[in-house]
């Protein structure tokens, strides 16, 4: 692959770059996801100049523009004098990549696929990076405010968060009243199973019952058993059978997944809303996380439930 690789790059006289990660090079996404950020890394970063740089340059990096996370993330960060320099990688060009090194600071969204390539940014261009959370008002608010304490301009910060309150403030507040005590599953791919359950307990009033991943590591175990209550369970990866036993055991009155669960809890006569391509996203940031509200209150709600034909599981 590297070889058939460099000639076609020779031929066309663009950059070619092969990512030898067979079937993910592993069970999971995860060590493929590793192996392509280095390979990103070594072959594209340092190779090009940005057109020009800032002040308040930044990486935002294992952001992948789902159902436009970015766009909501990039309008903060430009009413905040912020520039993103390259995004890494949803919505990105190739060039971007290029010049990741020319940023002032990384900023790390997905934890779990993309920190590999902010150490090594660190570790040869010495770019700083931060880890961030943006799902929930509060872990919005903290990161806002610590992005813009580390670039000195607090205020522009408080501005942007204080003008996206006043704007979602009462439609949350109504939401939360009518999902308080409602019991959710959340089921992600990795680091949603630790930034939602906060979140969906403190400011929707929800109890998280229980807490799966498909290719979480031990750190990120930790980070659930963190912000998860005494009781809620934590499942590595279920398969179908120990889907059905947490559904029948737990009773959620919603489960957030994938694709592939969704329809088998539709099955059963449970409701299940997509949380990693999302409904009527985006779910990021303040008005993200009402879109994620009412897409839950939505689906509780729909009268579809009461009209099942088959015998709920109970």
């Amino acid at each position: 692959m590297d070889a058939v690789a460099r000639e076609v790059s020779n031929e066309i006289g663009k950059d070619v770059v092969s990512i030898n990660a067979p079937g993910f090079a592993g069970p999971t996404q995860s060590k493929g996801h590793q192996v392509a950020n280095h390979t990103l890394f070594e072959t594209l970063v340092g190779t090009a100049e940005p057109p020009k740089t800032t002040g308040y340059d930044v990486n935002l990096i294992g952001e992948y523009n789902i159902d436009g996370d970015l766009w909501v993330l990039k309008k903060y960060f430009e009413e905040m004098g912020i520039n993103v320099l390259s995004t890494f990688t949803g919505d990105c060009c190739h060039d971007e990549i290029k010049w990741m090194h020319r940023a002032r600071l990384s900023l790390v969204r997905c934890q779990r696929s993309a920190t590999y390539i902010a150490r090594l940014l660190e570790e040869k261009y010495n770019v700083p990076y931060m880890k961030v959370d943006f799902f929930g008002i509060r872990y919005c608010r903290e990161n806002l405010m610590a992005i813009g304490d580390y670039f000195g301009i607090p205020e522009r910060a408080e501005k942007v968060i204080n003008d996206r309150l006043e704007k979602i403030e009462p439609e949350l507040e109504y939401l939360k009243e009518k999902l308080r005590g409602k019991k959710v599953w959340v089921f992600s791919g990795g680091p949603k199973n630790w930034h939602l359950p906060e979140p969906l307990e403190e400011e929707l009033g929800m109890e998280v019952v229980a807490v799966s991943t498909m290719f979480e590591h031990e750190d990120g175990y930790e980070k659930i058993k963190k912000r998860v209550r005494e009781e809620t369970v934590i499942v590595d990866d279920p398969n179908s059978l120990e889907m059905e036993e947490i559904i029948e055991n737990y009773k959620p009155d919603i489960i957030l997944s994938g694709i592939k669960e969704k329809y088998l809890a539709h099955k059963l006569g449970f409701p299940c809303i997509l949380i990693h391509s999302y409904e009527n996203g985006p779910y990021i940031g303040f008005e993200g996380f009402l879109n994620l509200a009412r897409d839950i209150h939505a689906s509780i709600y729909n009268p579809v439930w009461d009209m099942i034909e088959f015998e709920k599981v109970v």
